[in-house]
């Protein structure tokens, strides 16, 4: 998520005091209420990995329409960014930034290695909804406060947000994908990344445990 940025309160009480939504404008990261037709139930579905940039924006399109409806009408695209450590992120196009939250453009990145060594099918949907979910909550901040917004990521201590984005994922009943993704992730990056990416996100061991107090 790599609008980035110090001294704001924890993550949880800033997006909460913005009001940020899931699904709508009131509710906070982690407060999702997933409906019958939560991608979940398409990720299950045994398809191959998207191969190019039609068939991940595809997915990208169903797992929108399936879980972020608060984002019909917003324009969010895909583009490929060329990066050997990072392989997902949601960004903001900063030509449109003095724009009204559901007027700018918003850009779903990718890194050229999903499509050359894909993660699986259900991983990539699982991660495109957390992306989405970043995506939500700037529609859901005015110019002022996404540059706030901004400037606290920036400062690394992120964890407590992306875990919050992680459980939004985790209550649509998606962990099997989100835990296929972060085991294809550590094998795709250096032991350092992969340490500070357990810092910062649900690792495996943290989603099955995640998963057995929810049951």
């Amino acid at each position: 998520m790599p609008i980035r940025a110090s001294s704001l309160p924890s993550p949880r009480l800033v997006l909460g005091a913005l009001g940020l939504a899931a699904c709508g404008p009131t509710e906070g990261p982690g407060s999702a209420t997933p409906t019958d037709e939560a991608p979940c139930a398409l990720l299950a579905e045994d398809h191959a990995p998207p191969a190019d940039e039609a068939g991940l924006d595809d997915l990208m399109r169903q797992v929108q329409a399936a879980f972020h409806p608060d984002l019909a009408g917003v324009s969010v695209a895909l583009q490929s960014m060329d990066s050997d450590q990072d392989f997902f992120a949601a960004n903001l196009d900063l030509s449109t930034a003095g724009e009204a939250g559901p007027d700018r453009d918003y850009l779903v990145r990718y890194g050229l290695r999903v499509l050359e060594d894909p993660p699986p099918y259900a991983a990539t949907g699982a991660i495109l909804m957390h992306e989405l979910q970043h995506v939500s909550d700037y529609v859901a901040m005015d110019t002022e406060e996404l540059a706030d917004f901004a400037i606290w990521y920036a400062s690394g201590d992120i964890s407590e947000y992306e875990r919050a984005t992680d459980e939004v994922v985790l209550e649509a009943g998606c962990a099997e994908g989100l835990k296929a993704y972060r085991l294809w992730l550590y094998g795709q990056v250096d032991d350092e990344t992969e340490a500070q990416k357990r810092v910062d996100y649900y690792t495996p061991e943290e989603i099955d445990a995640w998963v057995a107090a929810s049951g």
